[in-house]
Formats: C-alpha cells, structure tokens, sequence
C-alpha cells in the first residue's frame, strides 16, 4: 500500500453487520454481489493489492488486478459510485426482519454470517474500567467466525496486513471516560 495516495492512520475495524436473507439462494446472491463490488472498489483505488500468492499464479492474479485498474479507471467509474453500489447491496434487507445478520464485504463474505439471537439481547459487561454491551453469546459469534480462537492458527496459517511502514511517530492519547481524563504517552 506504499503507492496508495492517503495516509491511513492508525485504525479500529467496526463491523456494520446488515439483514441478510433467510432464503440461502437470496443470501448467497447478496453476499457475492458484495464481495464482487468490495473488490472493484479496492482494485479502482489500489492497482496491485498485497495479496498472499506467489509464482505464476501472483503474477496472473496482479496482471488481471492492473487491467481491472485501468479499465475502472478509463471507464470513469468513481470509488464514490462502487461505494454507494455496494453500501445498496450491504443494507437491501434492512427493512426485513431475518434471523441472521453479516458483514458481507469482508474477505470471506460468509465468514462473518450470525444469527441475531447469538448477537441480541446485548449484554453488558466490564471491560477495564468501562461497562460496555457485549454480543448475547460472544462464544458462539469468536467459534464461528475463527473456530478454536482460544488456540493460536498453526504458523502457515497466519497473516497481518504486511505494513509498508509503522511508524507511530510522537503520540499523545486524550481520552476522557466518566468525566475524568487521562493522557497517554507513547514511551
């Protein structure tokens, strides 16, 4: 991502989980229609993505990415239209009371798919020196998503985000919880 024109900051990932259909066939068309925009807006910002590929098959995956970026590019379709095309596609079944619910422009579109009744009624909880609402069976929610999370995956099967730089720089942290600020320094 050292190309990508945008300073990305340090980040915390939100999941907005949307109604998915309780019809499979309808769902399945959602979810791929998502995942299929996700992708296009990626490719219309960043011409060669890092992905986890080598050999012969990475370079047919990043020569098909830059022809992508090219011809989104001369076709003049905005980053803006894709994200409005996808957020249509992520929110159809708002309106629809379903039993589950996802993030569907995740990278496994079907990885993140839960039921409502593992996520509500919420529950709150202490965290650190907060009470915060928690999903109704968070066990239930980490088991899906990465199976035995409570077991580190084998080394050949983890990955990070692959940082072209990390640099924290001089940071200075205000927070303020319950009236009371604290400040946190970088050391």
């Amino acid at each position: 991502m050292k190309d990508v024109d945008c300073d990305f900051g340090i980040f915390l990932d939100l999941y907005a989980y949307d109604n998915v259909p309780d019809n499979d066939f309808l769902m399945k068309f959602q979810a791929i229609e998502v995942w299929i925009i996700s992708k296009l807006l990626i490719l219309r910002s960043i011409p060669r993505p890092h992905l986890f590929y080598t050999g012969a098959k990475a370079k047919l995956i990043y020569a098909v990415c830059g022809i992508a970026h090219r011809l989104l590019c001369a076709l003049h379709i905005s980053k803006r239209r894709l994200y409005l095309a996808g957020k249509r596609a992520c929110t159809r079944y708002n309106g629809v009371r379903t039993s589950r619910l996802a993030y569907l422009p995740e990278a496994r579109p079907f990885a993140s798919m839960i039921k409502r009744s593992d996520l509500y009624p919420l529950k709150k909880l202490p965290f650190e020196h907060l009470k915060l609402y928690f999903p109704h069976d968070m066990h239930e929610m980490l088991h899906a998503y990465y199976g035995d999370y409570m077991q580190l995956p084998p080394v050949e099967k983890r990955y990070n985000h692959c940082p072209y730089q990390l640099d924290f720089g001089d940071v200075t942290v205000r927070t303020s919880v319950s009236g009371k600020e604290d400040e946190l320094h970088e050391d």
